[in-house]
């Protein structure tokens, strides 16, 4: 129990193990062939190189067989090996944000943006499509305006009014009209003093008689 808490307070699961297998005289080879673990995933856990095992539960194991048998505590030692994970994982967290602190640093020092190229292509690129549609809808727009003032033209010149107009002017002008017995009357010619000989109208159903009148 007094190894025990030695062990509690140091917080090295490690370096216990390897101090009390060294105090009983117990070799590496020796403590493999009494737990049955290999002596390389032995040395891993007294150097506390927990990445090269198979995983918490085999380490979990391992560490209880070598506890058992070096008379130690193994729920006890299972705890230190919980919190010296905890730790070792809480560290790596730490060192991994410190490693890429500087690099963003020098970044932002530098103004160097990775992605900043690709974002000046893409302005440029909506740019350039909003300029072309802007050209595209404008002469679309003057095309059209065209077209509406000529269809107005041939509407304006398809009008009511434009027809009653036309219709007016026909009207002023004088229309003559000829009616058969006119043209009889006028095709009468004087041939002398008492006398009258009447010509054939074109167009009349009517005999004509020559007449001589005293």
């Amino acid at each position: 129990m007094i190894l025990i808490m030695k062990v509690n307070e140091e917080r090295r699961i490690g370096e216990i193990i390897r101090k009390v297998r060294e105090e009983k005289g117990i070799s590496i080879e020796r403590l493999s062939d009494i737990t049955k673990i290999s002596k390389e995933f032995i040395k891993a856990i007294e150097e506390e190189n927990f990445d090269v095992l198979p995983g918490d539960v085999y380490v979990k194991g391992f560490i209880r067989n070598i506890s058992l048998a070096l008379g130690l505590d193994p729920d006890e030692m299972r705890e230190l090996y919980k919190a010296v994970r905890k730790s070792s994982s809480e560290d790596l967290v730490i060192k991994e944000a410190k490693e890429k602190l500087p690099a963003y640093d020098a970044k932002v020092e530098k103004g160097v943006k990775p992605r900043r190229p690709w974002l000046l292509i893409l302005i440029f690129l909506i740019l350039l499509v909003g300029g072309g549609f802007y050209f595209y809808a404008s002469w679309t727009g003057e095309v059209n305006i065209f077209n509406k003032a000529s269809s107005d033209k041939v509407k304006e010149s398809l009008s009511p009014l434009s027809t009653e107009k036309n219709v007016a002017e026909l009207k002023e002008e004088p229309v003559t009209v000829s009616t058969p017995a006119q043209s009889s009357k006028e095709e009468m010619v004087s041939l002398g003093t008492g006398s009258a000989f009447s010509l054939p109208s074109t167009g009349t159903t009517e005999a004509q008689s020559l007449s001589l009148l005293s």
